[in-house]
């Protein structure tokens, strides 16, 4: 892949397939639900899955007319909140919003994921799609990813993500490879921390959806290559 090709990729981005999933999927009566559904969001409040999760609770709740209660149960890239669904009794009061990557590609850097995403959770439906954008802070003094290329082959770099083997981490690691730079990977608990860092310059690079980067692009606490 040439720079051409991955200043594309850059603002292309990753496609994220967003989906709300449970244990066991069984066939719900047609009165479903008669009582409040609980919906895991195994990402950090005030992230894009969350606050997506919550706008969908709400319709859900106006059109079936039953509570669609969110609950975050955060750790490692999104597997400890999938677990607990997985090991939740399956009769469809518990559900999971998911991001691909959780289980797309978590069981290859976690050995035990505590889930198998093939036997233990049934998809219901595609809710939504995100681009990402790569982003750094001003202080880099950098425009294009080939002036980003440049400085990181002259200083020391740090990226951001918002945890181990999240989209993040891996596009972060696929420029490395692809550019042959290197930048230490710096890992949070959740997205919402990893931008305020690179906001707040704790952190220089950042690869990450565009909806969560926009209000700090237009402001100018974060650039766009």
């Amino acid at each position: 892949m040439n720079i051409a090709t991955y200043n594309a990729f850059c603002r292309i981005a990753l496609i994220a397939g967003l989906f709300i999933g449970c244990a066991h999927f069984s066939v719900v009566a047609q009165d479903y639900p008669t009582k409040p559904v609980r919906v895991i969001s195994p990402y950090g409040a005030g992230g894009p899955g969350d606050f997506l999760g919550r706008l969908i609770n709400e319709k859900l709740q106006a059109s079936l007319g039953q509570p669609f209660i969110m609950d975050n149960r955060v750790g490692a890239a999104g597997n400890v909140g999938t677990a607990f669904v997985a090991r939740s009794a399956p009769d469809d009061y518990t559900l999971v919003l998911n991001v691909d990557f959780t289980l797309g590609t978590n069981p290859v850097p976690y050995q035990n994921t505590g889930f198998d995403p093939l036997k233990d959770l049934a998809p219901i439906s595609l809710v939504a799609k995100s681009k990402s954008v790569l982003v750094v802070h001003p202080s880099t003094g950098v425009n294009t990813v080939q002036e980003l290329i440049a400085l990181a082959k002259v200083k020391p770099l740090t990226f951001a993500s918002g945890s181990n083997g999240t989209p993040g981490h891996l596009s972060g690691e696929l420029f490395k490879q692809v550019t042959g730079i290197d930048m230490l990977h710096v890992p949070y608990k959740g997205n919402p921390p990893a931008v305020a860092a690179t906001v707040a310059g704790e952190t220089q690079v950042f690869i990450a959806p565009l909806s969560t980067m926009l209000p700090h692009i237009k402001f100018g606490g974060l650039r766009r290559c």
